[in-house]
């Protein structure tokens, strides 16, 4: 993060992605869009290429239902013209990368002490 621990607006974040069923990993670098202690909310945007061609921005929320309960909501809006071919070819590998994520996070918190 910038010049201190606390991540801030427009800091660039790095994450390492990788398919499920794939042995490569890629490197996607993030610009912080949004990071919100008071309403558990992370945004952040993804540009790839030049922003007409594919930009997504993802939203991660943590909500609490009840004194034992969480609910965690991701989200994903993608914008360009290359748009169309992705979900052609990646809609389902996104979307059960969503849910492994949500699944894995839930796992490790039931299994916190």
């Amino acid at each position: 993060f910038g010049d201190s621990d606390e991540p801030t607006v427009r800091d660039k974040v790095i994450i390492h992605v990788r398919w499920i069923g794939s042995k490569s990993i890629f490197q996607q670098n993030l610009i912080l869009t949004e990071f919100d202690t008071v309403n558990k909310r992370l945004m952040w945007r993804a540009i790839i290429g030049l922003p007409f061609l594919l930009k997504s921005e993802r939203t991660q929320m943590l909500e609490v239902v009840d004194e034992k309960s969480i609910k965690y909501t991701t989200s994903e809006t993608f914008q360009g013209i290359l748009v169309p071919l992705v979900m052609k070819m990646h809609r389902n590998n996104i979307q059960t990368g969503f849910n492994s994520v949500a699944h894995n996070l839930k796992t490790r918190c039931e299994n916190m002490k």
